[in-house]
């Protein structure tokens, strides 16, 4: 068999790796900025005194590396503004405003790119999580707007 031959396969093989991994790092990135835009929309309706942490900020979720801690601060702080949000308006019916369910999507996102074998179950499934959290937010942004 013809070396040359071995060696194009091999050269083939390895840009059909490096073409899908480019692929899906893009459409990830694709899919933050998406989830950040949504986060970013529902937390800039809540009133500047009870924003933990100013709107723009959220858009630091985007950034890599540091993008999973802020995305953690952003599921604490959250919440928590819009509870404040609430509370000087007197409405209790919105509990802890899905803190618990945005903590464990971002916390178990970040895991499970370090968790060996099941590590990418565990992040679709926190991935999922956090989804919910999204839309409960837009909910909730709802409920500020209409007072």
């Amino acid at each position: 068999m013809d070396s040359s031959t071995n060696g194009g396969d091999e050269a083939a093989l390895l840009a059909v790796i490096f073409a899908a991994l480019g692929l899906i790092l893009v459409v990830s990135f694709i899919a933050n900025v998406i989830m950040t835009y949504f986060i970013w929309s529902a937390y800039k309706v809540v009133p500047a005194q009870f924003q933990k942490l100013k709107a723009g900020l959220v858009w630091l979720c985007v950034v890599p590396c540091i993008g999973s801690i802020m995305l953690i601060v952003c599921s604490v702080m959250i919440p928590q503004a819009f509870q404040a949000a609430f509370a000087a308006r007197g409405r209790s019916e919105f509990g802890n405003c899905s803190f618990p369910l945005a903590l464990v999507g971002s916390i178990g996102m970040l895991a499970g790119g370090v968790v060996p074998v099941i590590g990418g179950l565990i992040a679709l499934g926190c991935f999922v999580a956090f989804i919910v959290f999204i839309v409960k937010l837009h909910g909730y942004k709802r409920a500020l707007l209409a007072g």
